[in-house]
């Protein structure tokens, strides 16, 4: 189990999250609640973490800890892993409310395609650059 800290906090998981950088623009939708996008800030092997709030809604409205939830996890504005989940947590962020929900357990595709995709944030994190807006 990792144990470090994160954001100021005891990071107690056992796959390291990775702060996403918004370059990529991942965002979540929860299709039981309609089509709002969600900014994702985090992303492990075993979980998210994200913006819960949805404007007009009320705070007893998002599931609470512990319920089960579909999450489209978007990579971009078409492609999305359909991911089963739980909330863990739901806390005050920096914008509102935000929630850990981790992913159920098991082999699905949506599930490797997520250990994938970390594979690859990892090698960008090593060696990929970021050009600054002009182009230098």
């Amino acid at each position: 189990m990792v144990s470090k800290k994160f954001q100021g906090q005891d990071e107690r998981r056992k796959s390291p999250r990775r702060t996403l950088l918004q370059t990529f623009g991942f965002f979540a939708i929860l299709p039981e609640k309609g089509m709002h996008r969600l900014p994702v800030h985090d992303l492990s092997e075993s979980g998210i973490g994200m913006d819960i709030d949805i404007e007009g809604e009320q705070p007893g409205d998002f599931p609470a800890a512990g319920a089960s939830l579909t999450v489209h996890l978007y990579l971009n504005q078409s492609l999305y892993l359909p991911l089963s989940a739980k909330v863990a947590w739901i806390r005050p962020g920096k914008a509102g409310r935000m929630a850990g929900v981790e992913f159920d357990k098991g082999s699905s595709g949506a599930r490797k395609a997520v250990a994938e995709l970390i594979r690859l944030l990892d090698v960008l994190h090593d060696h990929a650059e970021l050009s600054s807006p002009s182009g230098s």
